[in-house]
């Protein structure tokens, strides 16, 4: 089979096609128009080595390489490489991409994009904006949970949804994290076109131009509001139940209470008896009064914190902010609370604490009402015990804190200490107690980022919680 090349170089300059032609030895015969911006080359070429060429991109070596294949015999899909045997014993090389071939890539990699982007809009809400969060694009799902038209969010920002419930330090982490070209995840409160709030679980994806710069962003979304409604039921529940526990152990202790009080208000009452008595009958006597002044005020000192003590454990703390504390302080607040019980119970309790001025960041109330159901439920246990003491020990490992509760007990045995954690677990007799003590304090420790356990290796009971100094 002959072909002219003539023929050739004129069939080449009617296609638009990319076609280059080789002799045997890799000479360039002829490079279409095409051919020429595809491998980046410019000039005359004609009569030249192919392999000596130098072009652009990792296109061109691929091709270089091919040509080298093809001239071995080697045939390609994709770019096509064909040998022609002259008559003259030469042969000549035609080697071009296979438009048909490449479109069919495309057509396939568009069926893949359009299943994708069909499989996400039918799962999530989507929205594509600019770089100043100015929207372009938002799919159904996105209009039918905000309840507004497309045309309604095209070309507006995410502000047409805020429902102020996010403070404006926490859109400005969110723009700080994708301006930097890093996704943003997080919960989010939006207020649809009704006024009805709905969350939704983001991610936010920067789309970056070749500087390393976002010019787009798609934020991805699933609605999690009946989520986030199952969480605060369990949150409400979860507070109930500590305000139940609360009021069970304020009833056990009321008379105890109202006991502790009694003693230093008629202390009081008697000196301002005294006090009168010899006022009314002209009897100023300075020095005694003077002496007597601080037991007065002792008195008056302890009928505060004796109130301090069961305020701030009958209150709901699980909205209050974490504030740092002293660690002293709290205990002191928990010893005033239960002393009572300690002069009934004829026990004896002790803190040991090596650094007095120790703090812990936390809820007061929460953590009060952690320390007084530990001590409780050591009182109770001990009671009937020849040797009746409570024990707390802290101390410091590094940025936490390990505080030890412990109570002349023996123990608690195996099969009860894998149950004592469980909501409405108790051991004690029916109509005393919830069973929801230890249950509550696990709950506000873990609130808290700590974790309590049953120390059974102790030969007495032993109860350790670790906490955070700070919380993060």
């Amino acid at each position: 089979m002959t072909i002219e090349v003539a023929a050739l170089k004129k069939l080449v300059s009617f296609i638009h096609l990319p076609v280059v032609v080789l002799s045997q030895n890799q000479t360039i015969v002829m490079m279409s128009d095409s051919a020429r911006d595809k491998l980046g080359l410019k000039g005359k070429l004609e009569g030249k080595s192919f392999s000596t060429l130098s072009g652009k991109g990792s296109s061109f070596e691929e091709l270089q390489n091919m040509v080298v294949a093809a001239v071995g015999g080697a045939t390609f899909q994709g770019d096509l490489w064909r040998m022609i045997p002259q008559d003259d014993g030469q042969t000549i090389y035609v080697g071009g991409i296979d438009n048909g071939y490449w479109q069919e890539q495309l057509n396939i990699s568009a069926r893949t994009i359009r299943d994708h982007k069909r499989a996400l809009d039918l799962s999530s809400i989507v929205a594509i904006t600019d770089a100043r969060g100015v929207i372009s694009y938002v799919n159904d799902t996105f209009c039918r949970i905000s309840e507004y038209d497309r045309s309604e969010l095209i070309g507006k920002t995410h502000a047409v949804v805020n429902s102020g419930y996010h403070s404006p330090e926490f859109f400005k982490d969110l723009w700080k994290t994708i301006a930097t070209g890093q996704v943003w995840k997080g919960e989010v409160k939006n207020r649809a076109k009704s006024g009805r709030e709905y969350w939704v679980n983001t991610t936010i994806v920067p789309f970056l131009d070749q500087k390393g710069r976002p010019y787009q962003y798609i934020a991805i979304r699933q609605d999690i509001t009946e989520q986030v409604a199952f969480k605060e039921a369990i949150e409400r529940q979860r507070t109930n139940n500590m305000h139940a526990e609360k009021m069970v152990s304020l009833g056990e202790m009321a008379a105890g209470i109202a006991h502790e009080l009694g003693n230093p208000a008629a202390s009081i009452q008697a000196w301002l008896d005294v006090m009168e008595s010899h006022l009314l009958r002209g009897e100023v006597d300075l020095d005694r009064f003077l002496k007597t002044l601080p037991k007065v005020r002792a008195d008056a000192v302890r009928i505060k914190d004796i109130i301090r003590g069961m305020l701030t454990y009958a209150r709901d703390g699980s909205k209050d902010p974490y504030m740092s504390e002293s660690l002293a302080k709290l205990v002191k607040l928990v010893q005033d609370y239960c002393s009572f019980k300690f002069k009934k119970m004829q026990i004896d309790f002790t803190f040991e604490m090596e650094n007095p001025y120790l703090e812990l960041e936390c809820r007061l109330s929460e953590m009060t009402q952690v320390f007084v159901n530990l001590i409780i439920n050591a009182c109770d246990a001990i009671k009937d015990l020849d040797e009746r003491w409570i024990r707390i020990k802290v101390a410091e490992l590094d940025d936490q804190l390990e505080i030890h509760v412990i109570d002349s007990g023996f123990g608690i045995e195996a099969e009860v200490a894998d149950k004592i954690f469980n909501p409405f677990y108790t051991t004690k007799p029916v109509g005393q107690g919830t069973g929801l003590g230890l249950s509550i304090v696990t709950s506000i420790v873990e609130g808290h980022q700590g974790s309590l356990r049953l120390d059974s290796g102790q030969a007495h009971t032993c109860f350790i919680i670790r906490l955070p100094k700070k919380q993060k």
